[in-house]
């Protein structure tokens, strides 16, 4: 049985801030130095390497046979660069060949030369050699450890340096929680319209942008509107609820939804086409009543309004869900042919008023389409249960905005623990929802089971205040640092040749950074990804990194502070670019 070893190519007091991921590339070999080196012994034939390099998985090889002990120089001439003498013995070790780990990228803590065991999944390494990247999952370890991360707390906040790539990792964990664990941000549009949320909290953000509020009409009006993070909360909820009916139940609301969406633009046409703009309707008595003049169905909020023309010449509207006229239709197919008076028919479709015109479109539409309806159902054999679906709510820079201004009280309701109908709270404008707009949350709103949450954040942004600790314990939390995400990063550079590049300059850059600040207001490498735009690396230091830097250093005194951008700039702007110009 073949066993899996890793081996760093990141180690060495020596190494002078260089990798030997080149040399192994380049030579098909593996060497350990010399602390390590009595450890390969251990590895033989046909047992697997993986190279690591600081604490990720990037290649894996097959060995092709024992170790050997031997003098540095023999393995490559211009050692000396490395800060070896030709004296230094390592153990050294050939390989058949490297495969790219790119899309997995193993989280390993332990440093030198070790024998992968248990929790380092060590199977999936040999997938990746006999197989390549073609038949092993797509998610890296980061990425699965979030999204499991995030199933666990519902709650999740990623936080670090700016640069890091948060952003683009958070949809990357909602697409592969939506997507049942592909590993893509190429998300359809009725995907992130019906599951997937992305809102940028700033200081004028508020209450009623996220939750509800009183807002104005296209009819110079004002009413109570559901802000997106309500509106989310409502399709989430909705399939949490259909997903628990019968596939009858749901293929019978699905016909008649269909049908009133057609419906609702018959009317409009027959409107705009008459000459007095009217769709005329009958009330329970069989007279006319107030005609429709008009019906705008928003299909983001799911309400439909519908307007009619009182007699003394205004308007009336009456807004309903979708949902609500669905299910009040088929009520009213229940009792239609029974003649109801006004209180037995207000009382089975559970309206409080407005039961004339309510009568009259119900009516209009049950005569144009109703036996359509029961025919087309009458057919439908293939009923399909509705599966759950997970729906995630992203926030980016989530510490910009007024937490507790935005949030009100769903502060309560937010916490992992009252998700559902256990963490039901009164929302600020609640009494102003309508009976007769069935509001799902017309009870209390609360967070449904299948929703989860994502912030991201700098924590070193001076510009925003701190989050407090109530917040803070109802997320979990996950720092993204440099090293995670830049592999990834710079992979989109143009230019392949900058790759080693960046990335060398990117380490020994945030090396002084934590130097001298700390290895919070290290950089990521996305700003190295404006070398797409930039000429060359001065360009970029000059358009992008210094200024950056200058606000990190702002505070130190004029001669330290310069001192500190010169040395910045020289690790940037170097003599080897020329040759890659």
């Amino acid at each position: 049985m073949s066993n899996v070893f890793g081996c760093g190519v990141s180690w060495g007091e020596h190494r002078k801030n260089k990798s030997y991921k080149d040399i192994f590339l380049q030579n098909n070999i593996a060497f350990a130095g010399p602390v390590d080196r009595y450890s390969f012994d251990k590895v033989k034939s046909g047992d697997y390497i993986v190279m690591k390099q600081g604490t990720k998985a990037v290649y894996v090889g097959k060995s092709t046979g024992g170790y050997k002990a031997v003098n540095i120089k023999i393995i490559i001439d211009n050692f000396r660069d490395y800060g070896f003498d030709d004296t230094d013995i390592v153990a050294l070790m050939h390989v058949e060949k490297w495969v790219n780990i790119k899309q997995y990228n193993e989280l390993v803590d332990m440093k030198g030369f070790f024998k992968i065991g248990e929790g380092q999944n060590p199977n999936k390494f040999i997938q990746y050699y006999e197989n390549g990247d073609k038949e092993v999952m797509n998610d890296s370890i980061l990425l699965i450890n979030l999204k499991n991360k995030l199933l666990k707390s519902k709650n999740l906040i990623l936080t670090g340096a700016p640069g890091t790539g948060k952003t683009y990792l958070a949809k990357k964990i909602a697409a592969s929680i939506v997507f049942d664990g592909v590993d893509t941000v190429e998300i359809k549009d009725n995907i992130i319209k019906n599951q997937i949320e992305f809102v940028q909290f700033h200081p004028s953000y508020d209450y009623t942008d996220f939750v509800e509020g009183i807002k104005p009409t296209k009819d110079k009006s004002f009413e109570r509107q559901d802000g997106i993070f309500k509106t989310f909360c409502k399709s989430a909820l909705k399939n949490f609820i259909d997903s628990h009916k019968k596939p009858i139940e749901i293929a019978i609301e699905k016909i008649v939804q269909e049908y009133l969406e057609k419906f609702i633009d018959d009317v409009n046409i027959a409107i705009a086409g008459s000459n007095d703009e009217k769709f005329p309707i009958l009330g329970l008595s069989k007279v006319p009543v107030e005609p429709i003049i008009g019906i705008e169905y928003d299909t983001f909020s799911s309400y439909v309004s519908i307007y009619t023309l009182k007699k003394d010449g205004t308007k009336r509207k009456t807004r309903l869900t979708m949902d609500r006229l669905v299910y009040s239709y088929l009520r009213y197919t229940e009792i239609k042919d029974k003649q109801p008076k006004t209180d037995e028919f207000n009382k089975h479709l559970e309206i409080t008023g407005h039961h004339s015109y309510i009568h009259g479109f119900y009516n209009a539409f049950d005569q144009k389409y109703g036996q359509e309806i029961q025919d087309i159902i009458k057919q439908t054999h293939n009923y399909e249960n509705i599966k759950l679906k997970k729906y995630v709510f992203i926030i980016d820079e989530i510490n910009r905005g007024d937490l507790n201004k935005i949030l009100g009280e769903l502060f309560y309701a937010i916490d992992p623990c009252y998700r559902g109908d256990k963490g039901r709270v009164k929302t600020q404008y609640n009494n102003l929802i309508d009976d007769d707009e069935n509001d799902i949350f017309k009870q209390g709103f609360y967070i449904p089971e299948n929703v989860y949450i994502i912030g991201t954040m700098n924590d070193i942004d001076r510009s925003v205040e701190s989050m407090d600790f109530a917040i803070r314990r109802r997320f979990a939390w996950q720092e993204i640092t440099y090293d995670m995400t830049y592999d990834e990063i710079l992979d989109n550079l143009e230019n392949k040749d900058y790759i080693k590049l960046a990335e060398d300059k990117l380490n020994e850059i945030n090396s002084k950074i934590t130097e001298l600040l700390g290895s919070e207001y290290n950089i990521g490498a996305s700003y190295f990804l404006k070398l797409n735009e930039c000429d060359d690396f001065e360009d970029l230091w000059k358009s992008d990194l210094y200024g950056i830097l200058f606000e990190y250093f702002r505070s130190f005194p004029k001669d330290e502070r310069e001192n500190c951008l010169k040395e910045f700039e020289s690790i940037i702007i170097s003599n080897e670019d020329s040759s890659n110009k």
